[in-house]
């Protein structure tokens, strides 16, 4: 399925702590919330959240997987963190198609 006009998609995504540990790595962002499990259990959340940039990176395989492509696409992304997600959560990503500005 490609996104057409007025097209709305969503996806979910299961994130896990390999797919966290692997994107401290990757970023160097070792925040221990995000990694260490003690550290995280004397926080508010009493766990380990997931990086907010990295459960919105999700978008990129919706943009690159359902999207048409051409090489004038030009993409505008509004992310909201509405809740910090634990590890072993459903992330749920959601875009919709618009118009094309010529």
């Amino acid at each position: 399925m490609r996104l057409k006009v007025n097209d709305q998609y969503e996806e979910g995504f299961l994130i896990n702590k390999d797919k966290v540990d692997l994107f401290a790595n990757l970023t160097g962002d070792r925040n221990p919330i995000h990694i260490d499990q003690y550290f995280a259990s004397k926080t508010l959340f009493g766990k380990c959240i997931v990086h907010g940039i990295l459960s919105a990176g999700f978008i990129s395989r919706v943009i690159a997987n359902k999207l048409p492509w051409t090489r004038n696409n030009l993409f505008k992304s509004v992310i909201e963190f509405q809740i910090s997600y634990l590890c072993w959560r459903r992330v749920n990503c959601a875009c919709q198609g618009y118009g094309v500005k010529r």
